[in-house]
């Protein structure tokens, strides 16, 4: 596998297991959750969504050959912006509804916040992604990891 497919799959499982990009803050309600239970049921609509990721990973590999070094910088950027931006921004969304615990809501903002820049960049300008984690994607798995995520963070 070449050093580029490794680089797309670290940064693509950064994308992953953390929530995507959502709403802006001001978008944010609060919840009657507590935060046990936000991150909790944060973590179901993670592994939902990183089962999804994991499968349009697999299929993309396939199809480009990837598995055996053959992959091409269209195809990694294809894949960022048809296939995984969607996949994260959709797990945002779910868990912006779930809406953020009371007295908690800079700490949800600190994680998907940075997310949204970070898909952007993936959407955006995704031929760095065999390159680089965008920083809003590493700036929002350390929060998350810091609020209590286990599903929503890379280890």
């Amino acid at each position: 596998m070449s050093k580029r497919l490794i680089a797309l799959i670290v940064g693509a499982l950064a994308v992953g297991l953390i929530a995507g990009c959502g709403s802006s803050s001001d978008d944010s309600s609060t919840s009657s959750l507590t935060k046990a239970e936000f991150i909790k049921q944060g973590d179901v609509i993670c592994t939902k969504h990183h089962e999804t990721f994991e499968n349009e990973l697999r299929a993309f590999l396939k199809k480009s050959g990837a598995n055996k070094g053959i992959e091409s910088a269209d195809a990694l950027s294809e894949f960022a912006q048809t296939k995984l931006a969607p996949v994260f921004s959709s797990e945002a969304e779910e868990l912006r509804a779930l809406g953020a615990p009371s007295g908690e809501e800079e700490e949800v903002n600190a994680i998907l916040d940075p997310l949204e820049e970070g898909i952007e960049e993936l959407e955006n300008n995704s031929a760095k992604l065999g390159k680089e984690t965008p920083a809003g994607i590493e700036k929002a798995n350390n929060s998350a990891e810091k609020f209590g995520f286990k599903v929503c963070v890379t280890n």
